[in-house]
């Protein structure tokens, strides 16, 4: 169950970060249209229009990534609270299996201990 939890986790954190690198990547296509449209004093009007709706639609994405790497941080977050828990009943399982074991053993020794004495 702790394993599973923790690929889960992983899981999570790898989609947030290939979220986060499409961001990045939209980013570096937006700044470099801009660059180039500032480097362009005289273009057509179509060939402008075409940069803008292009422009445009890189913003468009944009949303639509921000709103899509929000929630998949969420998620993770969700993902690593769960680990957490399942640590905490993973922990609880084996102190309480230790506290049973050593309860076994004084048991046993008890008996040992009165055999020898009847």
């Amino acid at each position: 169950m702790l394993a599973v939890q923790a690929e889960l986790g992983r899981l999570a954190e790898w989609r947030l970060s290939d979220l986060e690198r499409q961001a990045s990547d939209l980013t570096d296509q937006r700044r470099d249209l801009l660059r180039f449209l500032d480097g362009e004093l005289v273009f057509s009007g179509l060939f402008a229009a075409t940069m803008m709706r292009r422009l445009h639609g890189l913003e468009e994405s944009g949303a639509v990534l921000n709103g899509r790497t929000e929630a998949q941080a969420a998620r993770s977050l969700e993902e690593q609270g769960r680990l957490r828990r399942v640590e905490r009943m993973v922990k609880a399982v084996e102190c309480e299996a230790r506290r049973v074991d050593d309860a076994r053993q004084l048991v046993e020794a008890i008996e040992i201990a009165l055999n020898r004495l009847a």
